[in-house]
């Protein structure tokens, strides 16, 4: 079977002498960090030996990366896991979700134009009365996503949407 593979994040820099890392990853997928084992980059695993986060900042070493010459290879590239080791729901927003309609519980609110990834986060750009408006992929508003009939149902902080339409 073959794998498919997800972004998450992406090598920033070196740090330090000892092969270790600092790296982004996705908002989405920040609050799993520490249940991965391993990483691909240009279709290679490697595993994590260290890791450690300050502030959403992510620092890691790879076994078999002992050297700043070895970690400078890998800076600027990009960061995938298995689709197999996400969450269901963090596995249907990594899949492409423009013209799916959106609802903020049972309210209407429009269609997804776009969807904008970011190096810290994912957004979905909305028409939502002849606007566009940015709503975070965050685990935490969207409610559902039905494939079949392509909706999604999120369930917005109060006023979210007036800070945008007026």
């Amino acid at each position: 079977m073959k794998k498919e593979f997800v972004k998450i994040g992406k090598v920033l820099k070196t740090h330090g002498f000892k092969g270790n890392l600092k790296i982004s990853i996705e908002s989405i997928y920040a609050d799993d960090i520490n249940t991965y084992k391993h990483f691909f980059i240009d279709n290679l695993p490697y595993f994590i030996d260290e890791l450690d986060d300050d502030a959403n900042v992510y620092y890691l070493k790879f076994e078999e990366v002992d050297t700043k010459e070895q970690a400078q290879e890998l800076v600027g590239k990009d960061i995938f896991v298995d689709m197999s080791q996400l969450k269901p729901i963090q596995q249907k927003l990594s899949v492409g979700l423009v013209g799916y309609v959106v609802y903020n519980g049972t309210d209407f609110l429009g269609k997804v134009i776009e969807k904008i990834e970011l190096p810290q986060q994912q957004l979905l750009n909305i028409l939502v009365k002849n606007q566009e408006i940015l709503i975070p992929i965050n685990e935490n508003f969207i409610e559902n996503i039905d494939d079949n009939i392509k909706r999604i149902v999120l369930h917005l902080p109060e006023n979210y949407l007036q800070t945008f339409l007026q």
